[in-house]
C-alpha cells in the first residue's frame, strides 16, 4: 500500500514539473512515467488517463485550506496593517504558485474541466476576505459595503500583478514591495471608511 502510495506521489511531482514546464499537450503519459520512475501501466491503474494525473495535481497542489485560518480573520483595529499583511501573504502564496497559475491560464480554454480543480484556491481567498470586510463592517471600523465585491477588487489587484510577473518576468506596471503593498491597502481603506 505505501508503495502505491508512493508511486502516486511521484506521479503527481513528476505531473508537476513537467506540465508546468512543457504545457499539457507537451507531456506523454510515458514521459510521466520515465520522470517518476515507474512504468506507464502504474500511471495508467493508478489514474486512467493523462487528464487525470492533471487534474489529481491541480487537487493537491492548490487545496489552500491547511494555510489559512480556520476562524476567518479578525480585524485588529488597523485596517490598512490588516490589509497589507494579508496581501503580502496572498501575493507570496500566488508568486509562490505562479508555475501552475500559468499551467491554468494557457490551458483551461482547452479544458474548462480544470477550473473546477483550481477554483477552490480563489474561491477560498475571496471568502476569506469577505468574512474579514463583514466583521470589520459590524466592529465599526469600515463602512457596511458588498464584502465580495471588495474582495474581489482586493484580491484583483494582487492577482494583476502575478499575471504579469507570471508571464513577463515582473511586474511591468509598479514594484510589488512593501511601500506599494501599503500604499495601495491605504487608498483600498480609504474608500471603506465610515462616511
Amino acid at each position: 500500500m505505501a508503495q502505491k502510495k508512493d508511486a502516486r506521489q511521484r506521479l503527481l511531482d513528476a505531473a508537476l514539473e513537467l506540465f508546468c514546464r512543457d504545457g499539457y499537450d507537451g507531456v506523454s503519459t510515458r514521459a510521466l512515467a520515465k520522470k517518476a520512475n515507474v512504468n506507464e501501466v502504474t500511471l495508467f491503474r493508478l489514474f486512467g488517463t493523462k487528464e487525470k494525473v492533471l487534474l489529481a495535481m491541480l487537487d493537491r497542489e492548490t487545496d489552500i485550506r491547511p494555510m489559512l485560518p480556520q476562524t476567518g480573520l479578525e480585524p485588529s483595529g488597523d485596517v490598512v496593517a490588516d490589509l497589507s499583511l494579508i496581501g503580502s501573504f496572498m501575493l507570496e502564496g500566488m508568486l509562490e504558485k505562479a508555475p501552475l497559475m500559468k499551467l491554468g491560464m494557457t490551458e483551461m480554454h482547452r479544458r474548462p474541466a480544470m477550473w473546477k480543480h483550481i477554483s477552490p484556491a480563489p474561491v477560498a481567498a475571496l471568502d476569506l476576505l469577505e468574512g474579514y470586510f463583514d466583521r470589520a463592517a459590524r466592529k465599526g471600523l469600515i463602512r457596511k459595503v458588498d464584502s465580495r465585491l471588495a474582495a474581489t477588487v482586493f484580491f484583483s489587484f494582487f492577482f494583476r500583478s502575478m499575471v504579469m510577473t507570471t508571464f513577463l518576468g515582473k511586474d511591468m506596471l509598479m514594484k510589488m514591495d512593501e511601500d506599494a503593498i501599503n500604499g495601495f491597502c491605504s487608498l483600498f481603506a480609504e474608500g471603506l471608511r465610515k462616511r
